[in-house]
C-alpha cells in the first residue's frame, strides 16, 4: 500500500487514508489498535510533511521557470503583467492566462503585498515553460 520514497510513513498513510474516508480519530484509533491522541499527533505530523512536501516542489517550480518578473514597490500591477508578457514572448512561451486574469491572480495571491493596484512590497512573478504563472 505505501509508496516507497515519501515524506509520509506507512502508519501516517493509513491514518490519513481512514481520515479521508470520513473515520473519526477515535474510529481509527480502535482500527489501528492506537490511542485517539497517538492518532491526533500521527495526522498532524503527516499533514504538516506533506506542507512541506508542497512548498519543496513550488520552490523547485520557482527555481525551474525560465522567466521571472519583479514588481517592486510602487509599480502598478497591470504595468507588471505586461513586463510579464514580454519576457515571456522572448522566451517563446504562451501565457497561459490573459492580461485581466494575470492581474486577477496577482490580486488573489499577493494581496497583502498590494494598496489598490500598486505594489507595496516587492512581488515576484515565475512562469514556468508551460506557461503557467507562480505569484509569490
Amino acid at each position: 500500500m505505501s509508496e516507497k520514497n515519501t515524506f509520509l510513513t506507512e502508519t501516517q498513510e493509513k491514518v490519513l487514508r481512514l481520515r479521508n474516508k470520513g473515520l473519526t480519530q477515535a474510529e481509527v484509533a480502535r482500527e489501528l489498535d492506537s490511542s485517539r491522541a497517538n492518532i491526533c499527533n500521527i495526522e498532524k505530523r503527516a499533514k504538516k510533511n506533506i506542507g512541506k512536501a508542497r512548498e519543496t516542489l513550488m520552490l523547485a517550480e520557482k527555481i525551474e521557470s525560465p522567466v521571472s518578473v519583479i514588481i517592486e514597490p510602487g509599480e502598478d500591477i497591470l504595468d507588471a503583467a505586461k513586463k510579464l508578457f514580454r519576457a515571456a514572448d522572448e522566451e517563446g512561451i504562451r501565457v497561459s492566462l490573459d492580461t485581466p486574469e494575470l492581474v486577477s491572480e496577482i490580486q488573489s495571491n499577493a494581496n497583502k503585498k498590494l494598496d489598490g493596484r500598486r505594489a507595496s512590497e516587492e512581488i515576484k512573478l515565475f512562469l514556468n515553460s508551460k506557461g503557467d504563472v507562480i505569484v509569490s
